[in-house]
């Protein structure tokens, strides 16, 4: 039922938002709203400095949230965004745009911190990238769509989808803050230490005889190929399959420059929106498309040799044979999301990875993605103008506050009194909010500025 309401509000905005369609003409800078000024007849917001006491309070709770999404494991979009449009004032497409960079910095680095950590059952390490090689360049083409929707849809649509992600996100993280309070509840009763001696012993036993304490070792092998296999297996930075992921990632980037846009010429000298630019716009997604084929086909090879020389067990195969089939569409759906709402992807994509692999699994693969993405659709939203270097700098740095600092206290106080739901409740507290917040802006804005809630901006 709730569903369906959404549904038919976000038809309504549609239609309403029809109804403004002209540019924000302003005289002076009183005819603005807050935080903004008129330069060259149209309202801009102000540089990032000097920064108003707004901005310094929207600043100091990002380094929070930040931290706290950090330590509970979810991205940051669903937060970050509403303290962008309510602190900084800024409008709901450009919120995204920043967002993008917080969300990149952060993925990056915790990309790097989860890169050399290996599997203790496997001795591999956690991040999956077969399933980045089939899964990214559709990303990617999504990613390309989103941040094409998010630059002319009206800011009441982004606040909506945005209200959306956070109700998704309540529901996704207070099932595991229940689990984690009963089991909080139940070893405070049942401590280990009062366990008898015998009782000890015989768990001690049974997780040194464990599977996982035994670190899985690379044997020799006559065929060189299978020895190549194994250690690119085992590598952290596995070179053949990140070359193949770098060059979608060059491939987009190179399009982009060739195309150019309204703020940077084109090197070949395209006009902006014609049909040069179209053709080449599309060109970098057809391209991305025929990169997944030839990724998908070497994946394919790679398992077919580890079948061939038993390096791969049933479940193992079992598990790819299925993700193949319904992974692909997930990653363009998620791309999409990524470019319009800012979430990464991880979010789409995580639950249905939680079925086949473990929990650090999944976050050092979907935070894999995440770097992608983010870094692909920060780089558009630069060279559209979209944000300025300024802006971008200073929100990598006060994320990468949050990202370092803050998160290694909570993640300090988390292990020292073994209250990890007390983190997921804090943010389930932020987060609603958040929902409550949000709507009374988007109302209060929609009265006073109507035109920067639902305007469809221009394409070109």
């Amino acid at each position: 039922m709730g569903s369906r309401i959404f549904s038919i509000l976000i038809i309504l905005t549609v239609l309403f938002a029809c109804v403004y369609t002209s540019e924000i003409q302003c005289q002076t800078s009183d005819d603005c709203s807050q935080l903004y000024e008129c330069m060259e007849g149209k309202c801009q917001h102000k540089p990032i400095f000097p920064l108003t006491i707004h901005e310094i309070v929207g600043s100091v709770l990002i380094v929070l949230f930040v931290g706290l999404s950090n330590v509970a494991g979810i991205g940051g979009a669903s937060l970050l965004s509403p303290i962008l449009l309510v602190c900084f004032h800024y409008n709901a497409s450009k919120s995204i745009m920043i967002v993008y960079a917080m969300v990149f910095g952060g993925a990056f680095g915790n990309y790097l911190n989860v890169a050399f950590l290996k599997d203790p059952q496997t001795g591999k390490g956690y991040v999956e990238y077969d399933l980045s090689l089939i899964c990214v360049p559709l990303m990617l083409i999504g990613t390309n769509i989103g941040v094409l929707l998010n630059k002319i849809c009206p800011s009441i649509l982004t606040i909506l989808g945005l209200m959306g992600l956070m109700i998704y996100t309540i529901k996704t993280v207070y099932p595991r803050a229940q689990v984690h309070h009963a089991r909080e509840s139940l070893e405070s009763q049942t401590p280990l230490l009062t366990l008898r001696a015998s009782e000890r012993r015989e768990i001690e036993m049974k997780l040194l005889a464990s599977p996982k304490t035994q670190k899985a070792q690379v044997l020799p092998y006559p065929d060189p190929n299978v020895t190549r296999v194994l250690e690119e297996e085992n590598s952290p930075f596995p070179q053949s399959k990140l070359r193949r992921i770098e060059m979608v990632v060059l491939w987009i980037l190179a399009m982009g420059f060739l195309r150019g846009t309204d703020h940077l010429g084109s090197l070949i000298g395209v006009d902006y929106c014609g049909f040069g630019y179209w053709s080449i716009y599309l060109l970098s997604l057809v391209g991305c498309y025929y990169l997944y084929l030839k990724n998908k086909e070497y994946v394919r090879k790679i398992i077919q040799f580890k079948v061939l020389h038993g390096l791969i067990s049933d479940n193992e195969l079992d598990t790819y044979n299925e993700l193949s089939v319904y992974l692909p569409r997930l990653s363009a759906v998620a791309g999409v999301l990524a470019g319009l709402l800012g979430i990464g992807g991880g979010m789409v994509l995580g639950p249905p990875l939680l079925e086949h692999f473990s929990p650090l699994t999944v976050g050092a693969t979907s935070g894999f993605f995440v770097v992608q993405t983010s870094f692909v659709a920060s780089f558009l939203s630069i060279f559209h103008g979209g944000v300025t270097l300024e802006e971008v700098a200073f929100f990598l740095t006060i994320s990468f506050i949050g990202s370092y600092g803050v998160s290694s206290i909570l993640t300090y106080i988390v292990k020292k009194y073994e209250k990890p739901s007390l983190i997921l409740f804090s943010l389930i507290f932020a987060l609603s909010a958040s929902l409550v917040v949000l709507p009374v802006f988007a109302i209060w804005k929609s009265f006073t500025h109507p035109e920067e809630m639902f305007q469809f901006k221009s394409l070109c």
